[in-house]
């Protein structure tokens, strides 16, 4: 979602979190401290069925190291934290990362209907620019790996057992 700030980003939370429920049957959905919150996880839970992992860390730093947060499952959440699932979300922050260093994090339009299309058009660029990146070194693949399991003349072939074999690497050039 494209949106202004700034503010806080977890007001747009349930209507995106449904909006995505609706395009994927997804089973948990992963989300950073921000969104942190016992209404944002009971939501998750009652009214879409998924399981909300969210770092149970919002608000003032507790005092004591046993410290539980409030509400049924915050609490839950800090005891039984999965920590293997939350660390997949470097994947998308990577992502977001790529589209500022590639393609800038300003924008340049002034009226709301054009810095959305420039927004847009950033993240379809991105995209394009990552497939191209793919489909590259799938022919590049397909083109050279031919070439390098192929003898040099003058070498034994591989599949001989009795003598010492070699192989050498030619560039298809």
């Amino acid at each position: 979602m494209v949106d202004r700030g700034p503010k806080p980003d977890d007001l747009e939370f349930h209507r995106l979190a449904r909006r995505a429920r609706r395009r994927h049957r997804f089973k948990a959905l992963l989300a950073d401290a921000g969104y942190d919150a016992e209404h944002h996880h009971a939501f998750l839970y009652k009214q879409l069925g998924v399981i909300g992992i969210i770092p149970p860390i919002r608000g003032r730093p507790a005092h004591r190291p046993d410290h539980m947060p409030n509400g049924f499952y915050r609490s839950v959440m800090a005891k039984h934290f999965p920590a293997e699932f939350y660390g997949q979300r470097w994947q998308i922050e990577s992502v977001f990362s790529m589209l500022k260093r590639l393609l800038d994090s300003r924008v340049h339009a002034r009226t709301r209907h054009a810095i959305d299309r420039e927004i847009q058009l950033k993240v379809i660029t991105l995209n394009l620019m990552i497939l191209a990146l793919l489909l590259h070194a799938l022919l590049n693949r397909a083109l050279v790996t031919p070439f390098l399991l192929r003898p040099a003349r003058g070498q034994a072939s591989c599949g001989s057992s009795a003598r010492k074999e070699t192989v050498s690497v030619r560039s298809p050039v």
